[in-house]
């Protein structure tokens, strides 16, 4: 028992360093993806808009040259994408979804309808770079925070 023990505790010795990393990913996607689902742009629908349909079509969608809020613009090109840009709290939310497939539990393909966070993230930045800047270096910040405590916890196991 002894030795099966040690032989764990090696092993997950081994593999904090990549947890670190791991968790420092994680925590920095999480962060950027909190911070644009809250997020409100105060723009002037005219050049939100501009922006957004560069965007969408730059990945082969069409969309009408006047927003269409609170309507959900769909599109077929090389991935199914929905757009929808709502009045909120004094401004704009923008939200990009993509169909992707992806492997269940039982390793089945099934198609899913998620947030393209890659392409409201190219919006934030192309928007509002300063705002994009600061997001970037709080999830950098969390991030790092994330793999100093894994770091810790295997020093902790170490000794």
């Amino acid at each position: 028992m002894g030795r099966l023990l040690r032989i764990f505790a090696l092993g997950f010795a081994l593999a904090l360093p990549a947890c670190g990393w791991l968790a420092s990913e994680i925590t920095q996607q999480l962060h950027r993806q909190n911070a644009l689902k809250q997020h409100v742009y105060k723009q002037d629908i005219t050049q939100l808009w501009k922006e957004v349909r560069d965007l969408w079509t730059s990945h082969g969608c069409d969309a009408p040259e006047q927003p269409k809020l609170g309507e959900t613009i769909a599109c077929e090109g090389s991935e199914k994408r929905w757009l929808r840009v709502d009045a909120r709290d004094g401004g704009h939310r923008v939200e990009i979804e993509v169909e992707r497939t992806q492997k269940d539990a039982e390793g089945k393909e099934k198609l899913v309808r998620e947030r393209d966070w890659e392409l409201e993230w190219k919006l934030l930045e192309r928007m509002e770079p300063d705002t994009a800047s600061r997001i970037e270096s709080e999830a950098q910040a969390k991030g790092d925070k994330a793999k100093k405590v894994t770091r810790e916890l295997e020093d902790a196991i170490e000794q």
